[in-house]
């Protein structure tokens, strides 16, 4: 009786350290592959990247292609450099004191060299697009209406534009 005790201890221990082993090594593998795949990252056509250590941005802008970081020290923010359409519907008030209602559509796009400073000081790209081209093409449209009344609006809309 005393050894099928004993035995049974045995089978025990064995299982728990195979069990110890097991999850060691499992939780060993998974850091050794995040560091592995951490250390290199891709910038797409089309993007620029801004690399922050520790939230901080650095004045360096990346190119599309493979580049090399620290883990979990720096990150990657993608930067879309691509022409960006933006369409809206403004509201403004013509010489005359006419409601008009305008369709506008602007094009826009970040420079490469300037990713850095505008993700520093602005933030991404939908950021820059409401806090500040929103509003200055909404001010644009509204100056240039106030200029014209409604009638000349439509005869001279190339002028307008």
């Amino acid at each position: 009786m005393n050894t099928i005790t004993q035995d049974r201890d045995h089978y025990t221990n064995v299982t728990a350290r195979l069990v110890q082993r097991f999850v060691l090594y499992g939780f060993g593998g998974m850091i050794v592959l995040i560091l592995l795949f951490g250390f290199y990252f891709t910038i797409p056509a089309g993007y620029c990247g801004v690399l922050t250590t520790f939230g901080a941005a650095s004045q360096n802008v990346l190119a599309p292609g493979l580049h090399f970081k620290l883990p979990v020290v720096q990150g990657v923010v993608k930067m879309n450099v691509q022409v960006q359409k933006n369409q809206v519907t403004e509201h403004a008030a013509s010489l005359d004191l006419q409601d008009v209602e305008t369709t506008v559509a602007t094009n826009w796009n970040i420079n490469d060299s300037d990713a850095s400073w505008i993700y520093q000081r602005i933030g991404l790209e939908q950021v820059l697009n409401d806090r500040i081209i929103q509003p200055v093409v909404s001010n644009a449209v509204k100056a240039v209406v106030a200029h014209y009344n409604a009638e000349e609006l439509v005869t001279k809309r190339d002028q307008v534009r």
